[in-house]
């Protein structure tokens, strides 16, 4: 190292460009991009920029141990803590864990707390377990619940929060724990708004406990001075007013002096704490004394031990005291609260809370069995002196002054950290907008924190707001272990923390403990908070839905999914659970648009199929690099174009250097196990007349889509469905030869949606029969209908009669068809699949009649056809024919209709693409909006419940 280098102020100045250079590379705009959206050279060239100002804070910081001088300057004390923010700041930005509320900390990187785990997460936590219930109330428990009653409380009360410890170190060892505290924890592992309510009622926990930390220090001070103004009530609510604003006022001078305070103030307590423990040893010697003070104390007796023993309650219950107790229990969360101010937390963390939770167990233990022999039942229960106090040695006021301090002190814990929590959660927008003043660092949310404060305080006696508080607690206790529980039991890969003494069976124990203390307490208490955090999480798992942070909520969801998918076999479907399950094809055009945004419309109106919805995408390119982030950009922008709408729609966008072949491998490769689709939307092409390679592509998928036995919509003009409008026209159906399925059942599905339920269905039924045949027909159209419970709603039915010839396009794979249900039947009927012996159904004999008939008449028609020389163009000409009188037949009818659903005519042996194409032109020529539907040989419907 240069000789300029070692001079203090030149390293000095170097620091100060070096953290310039940070902000600005923070600063940077380009930084903030989406990495998926970034080319490499700008993430290698900010990944460079990130390493040239680490490896100068580095050698600087080497610098600064080297330097004595340079070492005790406060630019050098802060450029070690410097770099770990911008591991962080690099971290976050290359897809870490997110918090905006982390870049403060650069900007105020002069403050550098750096406790280590005695200061900075035991003494917070024994301060606030070390609660006024020590004090004021341990008494009140052994002499009402007795000896044996009062260790059962004890039980419960720290086996609940020692799973909950166990828990809570696996989850804090995980990850960096950020502003937050507990609402950090829960939120980023089992998701917003179960973070969110929990993190809610927890903060609510903390205002109350600290409205009944103060209640419990002017109550000390009433009993020690006798003094009151007016009456107690108010007398107990005016000086409580008045403390909580001396320790507002300490809070506003900052972090360090409430830190330092704490440090004086838990010392002050554990000299009163030490003053009762010796009084309690020495009260033999001292038993007149105390006699003459409190009857019935008459110091350490074993007759006293066995009277107090067995449990004699008078104006509490076991129920009531273990809510009182379990508030001397609560603050094991401190340590995760101040995690910002740790040197090292992931250590610090576990090992400083686990000895503040087993240290205050230990003290709680000798405490219950020497005031069970300290004095009578009486003297416990006496509540009109204070019997800490007259126990101490050598004087009262050692344990008034620790009661007050012991308050005052977690009192002022929870209102340094309160504010921090609700901030936290504005912060992440998951609060309604009359909240938005909460957000950023103001004095704004402990302002708001006070007032809640001193709302709480009203209720003027501790014994009325520590259930609530009790309530409120172990609600988020169960919280952090149901969150360990799921994450230990899904075993997800980032699941790794370094605290290794817990199980899924502990955090399961720790939930069990915290419901059964929440119905022994209050059931009732209990029900209405649960009711208050569901209400709660439904309103954020609203707000929460564009919230991505990694959550075992997402694990759990997957794991549902897979083990559905699973029990899903597609060997195995049966009729009566058969549903649509869509897959819409599209592609990106040369100039990167979708091509037909009408499908994106339609499969929502769809969806009340209740199937799986797929948009499926081709874009045309090289197997590269480029063409797969260009696939994952589009795949993007399509999610939020459906999130936007609020589409429950899929995506899947490949890359493929055909067109055709990409969305045949979509038709093949789509869907899951069980859940694969059976049902494909096309739109029609635009275009099409002079480009024989795209009308060849959409004839192919056509044909793929009968191969593959998959039914087939096709938009016609797809731009029309394009639209939000709502439809109160008709919906008229034309089916020829009175196809059954899909024609009937898509009308049925599409009408449950707000745009087309207003609409009138009207069914045309196109047929070569007699005109003799069209009442039958139509009583056999309605007895279907009836039989299969489609369109009841007076459907109007009209069968129009036409000749043989004109409909010959639908009618050549007629004989092929029927044959092939035919088979269909007489295979369900062998293997005694009763659902599909249609044959015994009188109306369905009928039909089957008619088409028989209608089926032998196109056969008579094909062989008399066969005996003509008649060349290819005469052919077309005859087709195009019969293609334009059906559409006057239908415009005659239809013209004026919002849609029309007819069939797809099937593709014939030898005709081109451009001539069947040509056809269907045809055939719907001058109609708004059509949908050409082909069956598959699948049936789908079932007259059986």
């Amino acid at each position: 190292m240069s000789e300029e280098s070692n001079n203090p102020f030149d390293n000095q100045q170097r620091i100060a460009q070096a953290h310039q250079k940070l902000k600005d590379w923070r600063n940077n705009p380009n930084r903030n991009r989406n990495s998926e959206q970034e080319t490499e050279p700008d993430q290698d060239r900010q990944s460079q920029d990130y390493e040239d100002i680490q490896l100068e804070l580095a050698d600087l910081s080497q610098s600064k141990q080297q330097n004595p001088e340079l070492n005790n300057s406060a630019r050098g004390r802060t450029s070690l803590r410097t770099k770990i923010i911008v591991d962080e700041q690099y971290k976050q930005f290359y897809g870490g864990e997110e918090d905006p509320r982390n870049q403060t900390i650069i900007e105020n990187k002069k403050i550098d707390l750096g406790m280590g785990a005695f200061q900075g997460v035991y003494l917070p936590c024994v301060q606030n377990i070390l609660s006024v219930v020590l004090f004021l109330r341990i008494n009140l428990i052994v002499g009402e619940a007795g000896i044996f009653q009062a260790f059962a409380i004890l039980f419960f009360s720290t086996t609940t929060t020692f799973f909950t410890v166990l828990s809570m170190n696996a989850i804090a060892t995980n990850g960096k724990i950020r502003t937050g505290g507990v609402y950090y924890l829960i939120s980023r592992s089992l998701g917003p708004a179960t973070g969110g309510s929990i993190g809610i009622l927890y903060y609510l926990a903390s205002t109350f406990a600290s409205a009944m930390s103060i209640l419990g220090a002017i109550e000390a001070i009433h009993v020690v001075s006798g003094f009151s103004l007016f009456s107690f009530a108010f007398s107990m609510r005016f000086f409580s007013f008045l403390l909580l604003a001396i320790l507002v006022v300490t809070v506003l001078f900052g972090v360090k002096m409430v830190s330092r305070l704490g440090v004086i103030l838990i010392a002050l307590v554990f000299v009163s704490i030490l003053s009762m423990i010796i009084g309690l040893f020495a009260s033999k010697a001292r038993s007149e004394e105390l006699q003459s003070l409190v009857p019935g104390l008459t110091g350490l007796d074993g007759q006293n031990f066995r009277d107090n023993w067995s449990s004699h309650y008078q104006a509490n219950s076991f129920y009531t005291l273990h809510a009182i107790f379990f508030n001397a229990c609560t603050g094991i969360l401190q340590g995760a609260n101040s995690s910002s101010n740790l040197r090292d937390p992931i250590n610090a963390i576990p090992k400083a809370t686990l000895a503040a939770h087993l240290s205050t167990l230990g003290l709680y233990i000798i405490l219950f069995l020497l005031y069970g022999s300290v004095g009578t039942r009486s003297a416990l229960t006496d509540l009109k002196v204070i019997i800490s106090a007259e126990i101490a040695w050598p004087h009262r006021w050692i344990v008034y002054i620790g009661i007050i301090l012991s308050s005052a002190g977690a009192a002022l814990q929870q209102i340094q950290n309160a504010p921090n929590i609700i901030n936290s959660i504005a912060d992440d927008d998951m609060l309604p907008k009359v909240f938005n003043f909460l957000k950023g660092h103001t004095r704004k949310p402990l302002g708001f924190t006070v007032t809640l404060i001193a709302i709480s305080i009203c209720f003027g006696s501790i014994d009325e707001v520590a259930p609530l508080v009790t309530i409120f607690y172990l609600l988020c206790y169960g919280g952090v272990n149901i969150a360990c529980f799921l994450l230990d039991y899904l075993g997800s890969p980032n699941w790794r923390p370094k605290w290794k003494y817990y199980h899924k069976a502990t955090a399961f124990t720790g939930v069990v403990f915290c419901v059964a203390s929440m119905v022994v307490i209050s059931w009732w208490a209990s029900l209405a908070s649960i009711v208050g955090a569901l209400l709660i999480y439904a309103y954020l798992d609203k707000k929460s839905q564009e919230k991505n942070w990694g959550d075992g909520v997402e694990g759990i969801r997957s794991e549902r999914a897979r083990n559905a998918l699973l029990k899903i076999d597609k060997n195995k479907k049966h009729v009566k659970n058969w549903r649509p399950h869509y897959l819409a094809l599209g592609y990106i055009n040369e100039k990167g648009k979708i091509t037909s945004p009408g499908i994106f419309k339609l499969l929502h109106q769809l969806r009340k199929g209740t199937g799986l919805a797929i948009y499926g995408c081709v874009i045309k390119g090289d197997y590269n690099a480029e063409s797969y982030n260009e696939a994952r950009k589009k795949e993007i922008e399509i999610d939020a174009f459906m999130k936007r709408n609020k589409y429950n729609v899929f995506s899947k966008v490949i890359v493929s250097q055909n067109i055709e072949n990409g969305m045949v491998y979509l038709i093949q490769s789509s869907g899951l196990g069980g859940l694969e689709p059976n049902t494909i939307l096309l739109a029609w092409p635009n275009q099409w007349e002079d480009d024989e390679l795209k009308c060849n592509r959409f004839v192919n998928l056509i044909n793929h889509a009968h191969t593959f036995g998959h039914l087939l919509t096709i938009l016609k003009p797809q731009k029309e469905f394009d639209s939000d409008e709502k439809h109160q026209g008709t919906i008229d159906i034309w089916s020829f030869n009175f196809e059954k399925g899909m024609l009937l059942l898509f009308v049925q599905i599409l009408i449950k949606n707000s745009h087309w339920k207003r609409c009138t269905v009207r069914l045309f039924i196109m047929t070569s029969l007699n005109e003799n045949e069209s009442d039958t027909m139509k009583r056999v159209a309605r007895e279907y209908l009836d039989r299969y419970r489609l369109l009841q709603e007076n459907i109007y039915i009209e069968v129009v009669h036409v000749s043989i010839q004109m409909i010959e396009q639908f009618t050549q794979n007629l004989n092929l068809t029927l044959e092939q249900k035919n088979k269909l039947y007489q295979k369900a009927i062998q293997e005694g699949n009763k659902e599909f012996q249609y044959g015994t159904l009188p109306s369905l004999m009928k039909l089957k009649a008619l088409q028989e008939k209608e089926r032998k008449a196109a056969v008579d028609n094909q062989i008399k056809k066969a005996n003509l020389t008649q060349d290819h163009d005469q052919d077309q000409d005859e087709k195009t024919l019969n293609a334009r009188q059906i559409n006057q037949i239908i415009l005659q009818k239809s013209k004026d209709a919002s849609l029309v659903i007819t069939n797809l005519p099937p593709v014939l042996k030898g005709q081109s693409a451009q001539e069947y194409m040509s056809f269907c032109s045809l055939m719907t020529e001058n109609l708004k909006r059509v949908l050409l539907i082909q069956n598959s040989s699948q049936e789908v419907l079932t007259h059986y419940n």
